[in-house]
């Protein structure tokens, strides 16, 4: 490691730490003005798709040890602390938040803190990606596409790249030089046709998020499409969780 990239590393993990204690601030404050005896707090864990533990705090502003370790279940009132469908943590309590502005501009400040402290992560682990993820679209399905980005762009050890054609990464992929997903965003089997002999020859995981109809899917089946998804069923919780399964395939492969 070079000196710069040393120095790189401790800044970030010098701004990491103060966000973390930007979030614990927050949450004292949110107790305080939502009038709650303690909450607990879980993380969101991006590499596995689901809540994990993180801390407990009291009404006296201190941090609670508690073993073992509760879960979800063990609070009778949660909710998930989310912004434009990606979701950041949770809140548990054992009574139901007292509602005002300043707990809604509280939720705001948590969220965008935990939403900066994933971008800390992402820059301390660049060096590491191990997995590229690439979504081919046209230019009818290039919204979409970004509205797929966003959702897993809180997705750690992964770059999420957008192109319109599999010809601009033929030749990584042929030469195996990183480890890939393709993901096809398409209203039509259009795109897909194009690219259908370099999609054959190279062998990758392959996901297709379309329309609902008759040819597009039918036309996957030819491709040998790993996963299909209708874009009238996409739910971006379900995509992350197929990443991570495909994740794991070629991890063993």
């Amino acid at each position: 490691m070079t000196t710069q990239k040393y120095n790189n590393q401790i800044t970030l993990e010098a701004k990491l730490e103060v966000e973390e204690n930007n979030l614990i601030n927050a949450l004292q404050y949110y107790i305080l003005f939502s009038e709650l005896e303690s909450l607990t707090f879980f993380k969101y864990d991006y590499e596995y798709n689901n809540y994990s533990y993180s801390f407990t705090l009291n009404h006296n502003n201190k941090i609670e040890e508690i073993l073992p370790q509760p879960t979800i279940n063990d609070f009778e009132y949660s909710f998930i602390l989310e912004k434009d469908n990606i979701a950041y943590g949770m809140i548990s309590c054992n009574n139901v938040p007292k509602k005002s502005t300043i707990i809604d501009e509280l939720e705001n400040k948590i969220i965008n803190t935990l939403r900066h402290s994933i971008d800390l992560k992402k820059e301390l682990l660049f060096d590491e990606v191990n997995l590229y993820i690439y979504i081919i679209c046209d230019e009818k399905s290039t919204k979409f596409a970004s509205l797929i980005k966003s959702n897993l762009n809180v997705l750690l050890n992964a770059k999420i790249i957008i192109i319109n054609s599999i010809k601009n990464i033929e030749t990584e992929l042929r030469n195996k030089v990183k480890k890939s997903i393709l993901i096809y965003a398409v209203d039509d089997y259009i795109l897909l046709d194009d690219d259908s002999k370099i999609i054959k020859n190279l062998n990758e995981f392959l996901i297709v998020i379309g329309p609902s109809d008759y040819d597009t899917p039918l036309y996957c089946g030819h491709l040998d499409v790993y996963k299909y998804i209708s874009k009238d069923n996409f739910v971006p919780d379900n995509l992350k969780n197929i990443i991570l399964e495909t994740k794991n395939k070629i991890q063993n492969k």
